[in-house]
């Protein structure tokens, strides 16, 4: 990826974030919203946003629908802020690595206890 769309990646994620909790009121973004990431494509059209979502997967999908209902007002608001050529198409996921993470060290850890009970 090129200096500028890392720049204009970061930028979009710093923005995003801070208008997720100022401006937007809707309460599908009751659990606490993160934007973990945003992958933008080269020429800068379109623009990946994964969010972390606490609470069970059916809140993250909740989540999702609520930024795609307002996708039209966050563009708006990222061309004010930003003072970009042309904002990018936004398409929204749920972050999974997290909850990946967890499961993965849990694993490690009923594992490591397995040994631990066979060592005794």
């Amino acid at each position: 990826m090129s200096r500028r769309a890392d720049r204009v990646s970061e930028l979009l994620q710093q923005e995003l974030s801070a208008i997720i909790s100022t401006e937007l009121r809707d309460p599908r973004l009751k659990p606490l919203v993160t934007v973990t990431h945003v992958d933008i494509s080269a020429d800068l059209q379109h623009a990946s946003v994964l969010l972390s979502v606490m609470g069970d997967p059916a809140a993250g999908q909740e989540a999702v629908r609520a930024m795609d209902s307002a996708v039209g007002f966050l563009r708006r608001e990222l061309g004010q802020r930003l003072r970009l050529r042309s904002v990018p198409a936004l398409r929204f996921a749920v972050d999974t690595s997290l909850a990946k993470g967890n499961h993965t060290l849990a694993l490690l850890d009923r594992v490591l206890a397995e040994e631990a009970k066979h060592h005794d």
